[in-house]
């Protein structure tokens, strides 16, 4: 650009805005939703909320709540989370609490009742039943034998 004449610059700024308004109003005709398409396209939003997960995991927390966080229907946002994580948004917020729950049950002497209340399970009755779901064993029985490796706690 330093060998062209004055104002080449501005000349080419110009004729690239002119392009982008041109490809908008093409977009825009044709009922391109640009947001959407942006939305689709980035993690970060999932990001977000797997991280809004990991610190409110204890919390009720609803997957149509998930989605509106995102700005998405509960259908894309669902699609997206299970391509991201790999699993359903209900399964992955189940898991979370769950791994929560084994760190408090190793590494503390906090109550069953108190654990299923910070982890965010309705009752404690759920907790047993859903803790031994993923785990294969109870609660208690997981505070009985320590850590994975049978180091005890």
């Amino acid at each position: 650009m330093s060998r062209q004449a004055i104002g080449f610059n501005v000349i080419i700024d110009a004729c690239l805005n002119m392009l982008l308004v041109s490809l908008t109003r093409i977009w825009k005709e044709n009922h391109v939703d640009l947001s959407a398409a942006a939305r689709e396209g980035s993690c970060s939003t999932i990001d977000d909320i797997l991280e809004y997960i990991a610190t409110h995991a204890g919390s009720a927390i609803t997957i149509p709540e998930l989605a509106a966080r995102c700005n998405m229907s509960y259908s894309t946002f669902s699609r997206l989370f299970k391509q991201r994580t790999g699993r359903g948004c209900k399964e992955y917020l189940e898991y979370v609490r769950i791994c929560k729950a084994q760190n408090l049950l190793l590494f503390t002497d906090l109550s069953l009742n108190y654990i299923a209340s910070e982890t965010g399970f309705t009752d404690c009755s759920h907790f047993i039943k859903t803790y031994k779901k993923h785990k294969g064993i109870t609660p208690a029985q997981q505070r009985k034998i320590g850590l994975p490796d049978g180091s005890g706690a």
